[in-house]
């Protein structure tokens, strides 16, 4: 007679933890060793030590995720290998979480979205912006977990002194669902006072790495990162050039408004055009308008990969420049630029923000209704030169629309050792604009251009009332309509 299921069941269970304590016995290394487990309630000198408390309370190994200090080289190739060699490590260990491996294709990258203490913001293509307080409970409870959760690691890492005197403000933060380990946060704080005595330890932001196994506790995966705005760091900003005038001199006008707040890293612009551009002549002319600017003359027609690339390589001031690749067409808001610094690490990680698509004649603000996120726009880069060049950077070749960023994205995420940062964020947003589709690129690249300018035309709802407007004006028939566009 057959038992029944879930006897089934724990007798396996049994079965396979107990082949796996015997494996355990004739090993030198426990299995379970490299596992990141760590409780609040243990107080480590650092948080690169491993314990197993059911295994071996009294052993300690280095975490492979994190490298001991000064072992750079190490860092940068052994940043990926988080998995323990034994895969089901999240059935044995509760208060442990084990990161995903390093993805081989740009289809496996796990997209992180974006929340405040309000909203939260998706890369999904149903719901993209809804509020966090509304009857989903869940959703309200697990951002005011996290936040609280960070808001106490930043106490817990101030100086006595200054826990009495400061506040600590949420600013926004980005979770990932990982399947089978987790949650993952990143959350980034800012410090307050009402004395000015205090003026240099609260400056920058303050950011922690967080993570929820299933439904256990969070625990840090990390020390909370300071992030200051240093006058050897500056961010440059670089930008392709080709005409519009009009559009180039709003944006740095815009961003001039925003870099007069102190809160803002220091921006170096650098824009790249063909020695014959009016636009950047009428610049040059009236540079006292401009906080920080470098103009880039090239004598080759132009190419939008081509000219960032140039622009990157033109960068002489600083070895390894922190590099921010932008459009004109972007509408930058407070944050962004810190957050931009705070993402990109030298060697290690780069990031790819999913920028928030304007609709034609809707307002500038990240709406349901007004737009939606860039899913498949791999345009804006921050990073370092060094990780930019080191991967072959932007595809000369390519002089006619579009796929330049998307071939460097794929050939990072599939052949580097850097982390892909790819990050729903509100504070970018892409006006929208008239794209004119060139005739003479070929078929395939000429129907993608098509359809990416239809895209964001307008939502589902407010294309579907103008079609039928469109039909009930002019007699269209839908059917006939439909064939020629399928053709």
């Amino acid at each position: 007679m057959r038992p029944p299921h879930w006897k089934s069941f724990f007798l396996g269970a049994f079965t396979s933890l107990a082949l796996l304590l015997i494996a355990q016995s004739f090993t030198e290394k426990p299995i379970l060793s490299s596992l990141p487990t760590t409780t609040h309630s243990e107080e480590k000198a650092s948080r690169c030590e491993c314990t197993i408390p059911k295994l071996k309370p009294s052993e300690t190994t280095p975490c492979p995720s994190q490298p001991l200090a000064g072992d750079k080289e190490q860092a940068k190739t052994n940043q990926w290998e988080f998995l323990p060699r034994y895969k089901f490590c999240f059935i044995f260990s509760i208060n442990s979480y084990c990161r995903p491996s390093k993805p081989t294709s740009k289809t496996q990258l796990i997209t992180w979205n974006a929340f405040s203490e309000k909203y939260i913001y998706s890369d999904q293509q149903d719901i993209q912006v809804y509020r966090t307080r509304s009857k989903s409970s869940w959703r309200k409870h697990d951002v005011q977990a996290a936040v609280d959760f960070g808001r106490q690691e930043v106490f817990k890492s101030l100086a006595k002194e200054l826990r009495s005197v400061v506040g600590i403000d949420f600013i926004q933060g980005h979770s990932r669902d990982v399947r089978r380990y987790g949650i993952e946060y990143v959350l980034d704080y800012k410090l307050t006072s009402s004395s000015r005595s205090n003026a240099t330890e609260l400056s920058g932001i303050r950011r922690i790495r967080a993570a929820r196994r299933l439904s256990a506790e969070l625990i840090p995966l990390n020390s909370v990162e300071k992030v200051v705005h240093s006058s050897n760091d500056v961010l440059h900003l670089v930008m392709a050039v080709a005409g519009r005038r009009d559009v180039l001199e709003d944006f740095i006008e815009r961003l001039n408004q925003l870099l007069s707040s102190p809160d803002e890293p220091s921006v170096h612009i650098v824009l790249v055009c063909h020695v014959t551009d009016l636009t950047c002549t009428s610049l040059e002319s009236n540079n006292a308008k401009v906080l920080s600017l470098t103009i880039h003359k090239v004598q080759r027609d132009f190419a939008r990969g081509y000219y960032l690339e140039e622009g990157i390589r033109s960068i002489k001031t600083v070895q390894d420049p922190l590099v921010f690749i932008c459009d004109m067409d972007m509408v930058i808001s407070p944050g962004f630029l810190t957050r931009c610094h705070a993402s990109a690490k030298r060697g290690s990680q780069v990031s790819y923000p999913i920028v928030f698509s304007q609709y034609r004649g809707e307002k500038l603000k990240v709406d349901q209704k007004a737009g939606k996120f860039r899913t498949y726009g791999y345009g804006m880069f921050c990073g370092y030169r060094e990780d930019f060049l080191v991967n072959g950077g932007y595809d000369d070749n390519i002089t006619t629309w579009g796929s330049e960023d998307v071939k460097l994205f794929d050939r990072m995420v599939r052949k580097s050792n850097l982390e892909i940062f790819r990050a729903v964020e509100p504070g970018l947003i892409h006006k929208w604009h008239e794209k004119v589709c060139d005739n003479n690129v070929g078929d395939k690249k000429l129907s993608r251009c098509r359809r990416s300018a239809a895209e964001y035309e307008g939502s589902k709802s407010a294309i579907g009332e103008m079609l039928m407007a469109c039909v009930e004006e002019n007699g269209v028939n839908l059917e006939a309509l439909a064939k020629k566009v399928k053709e």
